[in-house]
């Protein structure tokens, strides 16, 4: 389940046509210029397919889109929408574009094979990693697949559609407000005990313990909005400094020990001795440790154990495991990372996407994970000793 949304995965043809055939079809579109002139005429980004996927046609907004990248429009003829896309799963399947085990669960292959199995429009979200000029780039696309004929040849038009930043920030929005009416929830609750209670000091002292404890918690939710939103822009400077990497787990594994997600759950932390300082930001640290541990916490049943660990890198730098026994199905492994997936429901969590950009666009480290029956779940976070490369002296 994605988003809330039960999923099945998609059967697709693997193989392709010769160079030979695909151009015969794309010439029998070339002789219908009147088609080509009124798909370039359309706004949104759109591909003739064959049956096999491939490209016969891009329209101008198609080109515009991939101008940076692709110089010459012929490049795109005979491939395949996520290979013209640059996805990032399309050299993993055994002939490319829509046949890795990611594929099975993409929105632009289930669109097509929607399309194709009832011979009429398909409309699918597609939530997309895409490698443009060396750097990942999450992008959230609508897309439509319709049936096109021409000459009694059926193919398909392929439309896209960029959705990225209103996605954004609707599960920004509806991340924000469900974390903040929460803890103002909180807030409320020990206000009101004050207000409606003739209490002793000891009481007193607990209760005004609390209600700090849920301002700070507060006052996080907002910091860690204010991050995630500038992450998102390119805008967010990181404070590099000195910093002992026990100590900042420490206190992440201390403040989330309190947590609800943590309640009749073994939460476990092993720190090695030789650790070594590095520089990095340690707030920006905190964030991607915090949400590493809460998620596997979230995803662990009464009476399970999370285990997080720290120990030295062999090359230099630090790395730390993040381990719950729960096991991802396979179309929630092909989600991870994607700005936009949850197994929360719809629109929430930003958790494994965030880790991520923060992981590697702002901390210089790395971030991956194995979900496997014998060992679980495990996230593997690795940081250099220093943002250049050099530690922290």
């Amino acid at each position: 389940m994605i988003n809330g949304v039960e999923r099945s995965p998609v059967p697709l043809p693997r193989q392709r046509l010769a160079e030979a055939e695909w151009r015969h079809q794309r010439e029998r579109l070339v002789d219908h210029p009147g088609l080509l002139r009124a798909l370039d005429s359309v706004p949104d980004m759109i591909l003739v397919v064959n049956d096999r996927r491939q490209c016969l046609h891009a329209n101008r907004a198609f080109r515009d889109f991939l101008a940076d990248e692709v110089g010459d429009p012929d490049a795109l003829r005979g491939r395949r929408p996520g290979e013209i896309l640059g996805c990032i799963h399309r050299d993993e399947g055994p002939d490319g574009c829509g046949t890795s085990s990611f594929c099975r669960y993409c929105g632009a292959a289930r669109s097509m094979a929607r399309c194709d199995a009832e011979n009429a429009e398909a409309v699918e979200e597609c939530h997309l990693l895409r490698r443009s000029n060396g750097e990942e780039v999450a992008v959230d696309l609508r897309v439509w697949s319709s049936p096109l004929v021409v000459d009694d040849e059926r193919f398909t038009l392929f439309s896209a559609r960029d959705i990225s930043d209103e996605h954004r920030r609707r599960v920004l929005e509806r991340i924000f407000f469900h974390d903040i009416l929460n803890t103002a929830g909180g807030l409320r609750g020990v206000a009101a005990a004050l207000a409606e209670s003739p209490l002793q000091d000891a009481e007193l002292e607990e209760l005004a313990h609390l209600l700090c404890e849920s301002a700070d918690d507060l006052l996080e939710e907002i910091r860690a909005y204010k991050t995630l939103t500038a992450a998102e822009r390119g805008e967010l400077e990181p404070e590099f400094a000195r910093l002992d990497p026990g100590a900042v787990t420490r206190r992440v594994h201390r403040r989330l020990a309190q947590s609800e997600p943590a309640a009749d759950k073994t939460f476990d932390l092993q720190l090695a001795e030789d650790v070594p300082a590095i520089v990095s930001d340690a707030s920006l640290l905190g964030r991607v440790l915090t949400n590493l541990s809460k998620n596997a916490l979230e995803a662990s049943g009464a009476g399970d154990a999370v285990r997080v660990e720290l120990s030295a890198a062999p090359g230099g730098g630090v790395c730390w495991s993040v381990r719950n026994p729960a096991v991802m199905s396979e179309e929630v492994k092909a989600g991870v990372f994607k700005r936009s997936f949850s197994t929360k429901g719809l629109n929430r969590g930003l958790g494994t996407y965030s880790i991520r950009l923060l992981t590697e666009s702002y901390l210089k480290g790395e971030v991956d994970f194995t979900s496997t029956e014998e060992e679980g779940t495990v996230f593997r976070l690795a940081l250099p000793a220093g943002p250049d490369g050099r530690g922290a002296g």
